[in-house]
């Protein structure tokens, strides 16, 4: 397996730190490590199987082409971040896991991180964090 870092942080903060412990663990069993810079490579990897791959951009790939404007906001307007005029116009559409068709209806709500408890634990065994009710 090949971990790929496709994120830089030149001087971490306590966030980039604690993101960083809670990855390492499963990072460091990789048999390689691609960073686009070696000092980008985090405390605690093997330098041996730190490779340095800069990053490169296909200008042709269709990710990269330039939109158009009305191709930007249909975009936009399907992934809910633009308001769209037409209620029924623009809200994303999904297929459910039984094959019925669902509509998104309304934007989630951004959750504070005093509305988390992360001592929850899931039927799974894994930590899940859950929002708390107001």
């Amino acid at each position: 397996m090949i971990w790929s870092c496709h994120v830089r942080i030149d001087q971490p903060n306590n966030l980039a730190r604690t993101a960083w412990e809670f990855l390492r663990p499963d990072v460091q069993q990789a048999d390689a490590y691609v960073f686009s810079r070696a000092a980008y490579c985090r405390e605690g990897l093997d330098r041996a199987r730190l490779a340095v791959i800069a990053p490169c951009t296909d200008a042709f790939a269709p990710k990269n082409q330039t939109l158009e404007p009305p191709t930007v906001n249909a975009i936009l307007r399907m992934a809910g971040i633009l308001e769209d005029q037409d209620t029924d116009v623009g809200k994303p559409v999904f297929r459910r896991l039984d094959g019925s068709p669902g509509r998104v209806v309304h934007r989630a709500e951004p959750v504070r991180k005093e509305q988390i408890d992360v001592d929850h634990e899931d039927t799974t065994g894994g930590r899940h964090g859950r929002r708390r009710r107001r």
